[in-house]
Order: C-alpha cells, then sequence, then structure tokens
C-alpha cells in the first residue's frame, strides 16, 4: 500500500506542477531565469516530498484517541479459569484476515504498475539508443571532458551530459558555415555551464515512473522552452553572440528542424523551434526587454512549496486496507472469551480500524507489543501478587 501511495502522490504533484508551471507561462509574470528556477523547485518537490513523507511523517506522535480494547484474549480461558494469571495473553497485529487492500487500490495499483513497465522500456531503450549514437558520431574535438562530435544523422544540434564526459552533437551540415556552427556551440556549451543537461536526469527519472501521465510532456516541454530563453538571454547579455545574428541562426536550425524525424528527449539543445510559436517568443525576448516584479519569484515559490506539501501529505496515506466491518467485529468479539464485557460499536469498529489499517497504527502497535515482551514478567507477578484478572496485562 505504501508504494501505491507513493506513486499515486507522483502522479498528484506531476500534475500540480505541469498545471502552475503552465499558468505561470501564460501569465509571463517571471523572467525566463526564474521561471526555471521554479520550474526546477516544482520538478525536486515531485521527487523528494512522496518520498519524504511516505515513511510515516507522524510516526513518534500517535497516540491513540481511546483506550478500546479488542484482542483475542487467553487462550482456552474458560478450562484454565479465572484463578490462572500465568496464561499468556495472545494480541494480534492484524485483523484475522490480514490488512486487506480495497478494490480500488488493487484497481489504482495495477495501472499505476503498468504505467510504470511502460514508461521504464522507452527511457532504457532511448538511453541505449543515445549511448550508440554518441559513440558512432566522428570527433571534432576534446578539451577536458568536453567532447564535441558531428552527425548526419541529425539536423538540430544538442548536448548530452553522461556519467564521465559532457558531449555536443552538431550536424555535419552546419559545418560549412563557421559563424552559425560557433553560435551553436557557445550555445550548447552554455547548457551545460548552466546545469541543463544535468537536470535532464531527474526529469528521466520522472519520465520513468510516471511517463504515461500526459502532464509530463508538458513540463518537460516548458522546461525545455525555459531553459533556452535562458541560454538565450546569457550570450546575449554577456556579449557572445549579436542578437541579430544570433536570431538569423535559430531562423536556420529551425528551418532544419522540419526535416529531423527523430529527437532524443533526454538530451537539451535548440529543440522546439520547429514550433513556430516558441520561436517567435525566443526571437521576442531577445528584443523586447520586460521588467518583472522581484516580489513574484518567492510568493509563488512558497506558494507552490505549501500546496504540493500538502497534496503530498494528503495522498501519502489515501489507499489503505479495507478495513473490518461491524460484523466482523461483532464475531471476533463473540469468539473472544473475556471476563469482561465486550462492547462492539461504530467507535469501536473506527479505532479498530485506525490500529489495523493505517501506517501508523500499526506501527505504534508493533512497538507496545515489542515493549510489552519486555516488561511481561513484571506486570503477571503483580496481577497474580493482587489476585487480578490476568486479562489486564493489556
Amino acid at each position: 500500500m505504501e508504494l501505491t501511495n507513493l506513486f499515486l502522490s507522483l502522479h498528484v504533484l506531476l500534475i500540480v506542477a505541469a498545471t502552475l508551471a503552465w499558468a505561470i507561462k501564460q501569465s509571463r509574470s517571471l523572467s525566463p531565469r526564474h521561471e526555471l528556477n521554479l520550474n526546477y523547485w516544482c520538478l525536486g518537490l515531485v521527487l523528494l516530498t512522496p518520498v519524504c513523507l511516505i515513511p510515516d511523517p507522524f510516526d513518534q506522535e500517535f497516540a491513540p484517541l481511546a483506550k478500546t480494547y479488542q484482542a483475542r484474549s487467553y487462550q482456552d480461558w474458560d478450562l484454565q479459569g479465572p484463578q490462572t494469571p500465568e496464561a499468556k495473553l495472545d494480541v494480534p497485529v492484524l485483523a484475522p484476515e490480514g490488512v486487506r487492500m480495497s478494490s480500488v487500490g488493487q484497481w489504482i495499483f495495477g495501472i499505476l504498475a503498468l504505467s510504470l513497465l511502460l514508461s521504464l522500456i522507452p527511457v532504457a531503450s532511448e538511453m541505449v539508443q543515445l549511448r550508440r549514437h554518441l559513440l558512432r558520431s566522428p570527433l571534432i574535438r576534446a578539451r577536458g571532458r568536453v567532447r564535441i562530435v558531428c552527425s548526419d544523422e541529425v539536423s538540430v544540434p544538442f548536448s548530452f551530459r553522461g556519467l564521465q564526459y559532457a558531449w555536443v552533437v552538431l550536424p555535419t551540415d552546419m559545418l560549412s558555415d563557421s559563424q552559425h556552427t560557433l553560435m551553436a556551440l557557445k550555445h550548447e556549451i552554455q547548457h551545460h555551464r548552466q546545469g541543463d543537461t544535468l537536470w535532464q536526469y531527474p526529469l528521466l527519472l520522472v519520465r520513468g515512473l510516471v511517463g504515461l501521465n500526459p502532464c509530463y510532456s508538458l513540463l518537460q516541454r516548458i522546461i525545455a522552452e525555459n531553459q533556452e530563453l535562458k541560454v538565450d538571454a546569457a550570450l546575449v547579455d554577456q556579449g557572445n553572440v549579436h542578437a541579430r545574428d544570433y536570431a538569423q541562426c535559430l531562423v536556420r536550425v529551425a528551418e532544419s528542424a522540419l526535416r529531423q524525424k527523430h529527437s532524443f528527449v533526454s538530451t537539451t539543445g535548440m529543440v522546439g523551434l520547429s514550433d513556430r510559436h516558441q520561436l517567435t517568443r525566443r526571437i521576442e525576448t531577445m528584443f523586447l526587454r520586460k521588467e518583472f516584479a522581484r516580489w513574484c519569484a518567492p510568493v509563488l515559490t512558497t506558494f507552490a512549496t505549501v500546496l504540493m506539501l500538502s497534496l503530498a501529505l494528503k495522498t501519502s496515506h489515501a489507499i489503505g486496507g479495507a478495513g473490518m466491518t461491524l460484523a466482523q467485529v461483532q464475531a471476533l468479539a463473540d469468539r473472544t472469551p473475556s471476563q469482561y464485557p465486550l462492547a462492539v460499536n461504530d467507535s469501536v469498529v473506527r479505532q479498530l480500524n485506525r490500529y489495523l489499517q493505517t501506517t501508523q497504527g500499526r506501527s505504534f502497535m508493533r512497538g507496545a507489543l515489542d515493549r510489552l515482551e519486555e516488561h511481561r514478567p513484571m506486570i503477571e507477578a503483580k496481577i497474580a501478587e493482587y489476585g487480578l484478572p490476568a486479562e489486564l496485562i493489556a
């Protein structure tokens, strides 16, 4: 159940992150740099928040709301009689039927498992294809850990961060124009400098876990576009390229992108230029600078953090066991020989399921039973000393 809740939480948070990213993009309230940083922050929350909250965040704060006792008592109590305090108490941690996942939980688990399988296969296949592509591409230059290669199979430059090297792949057709080649090379090197190629690994992880969720594609496209906008601003502001020449280079690469049939989504670079809206926005951003309110970024970051933490907490235990019904608890009470009357009502059922069907409740009961074994001899001795029913050990 914890794994099912984990994947459910990932899907919910991904939907929220993609929705926030889309809304901020449409509002144009942040600069590309701040918008990209907020996208990265939301991506980190999608991955880390469920993992931190699933393992019982309030495990140490769990305390029973009521002292209702409901469990099997002495074995063969009627045969032993009430004057045998040596009888051992048998307290079950789980219900007799075990903790069962509800039918809804089973369906959700099946869908999430299928989604995970169908997502991991394309990711693994693409990484193998990318590795083969890089190894068979001719090396142009090597400097430190940077490897610049050319390829006849691509029409758009891209960059990729491997475990050992930082790769820059240039189309062979582009090498005939030294000016555009130099601009494309500066563009891809800037991706490595600002860490965009490293962020592809968290994106790959999210894709492998919840890749069938359409919100992943939306979030991935928004992040890729903001990465390009940030690179454009950095190159123009630093004076590494002239804005007009750089815009002409983007238009030329966009024309080449229309001929490219396949692109590796695990890479960064001049991606998405076949989309005329993105190309228009990139060129407008270079020539038409806009002033942004500085308070927007921290306010939106705080709002996104609070919202996603709340949702992660709500979904961390959304699916639990089926729970025991009133009739099942009554049958259990009827089979439980006890010196005391065992009242069964909705309150008892609710508390029993709280102990048996929640992660915190089971953890609380396990700790209580562990402590019982340590103190059992002393408790039993005192019960026998005063002639009290041994059932009080519960």
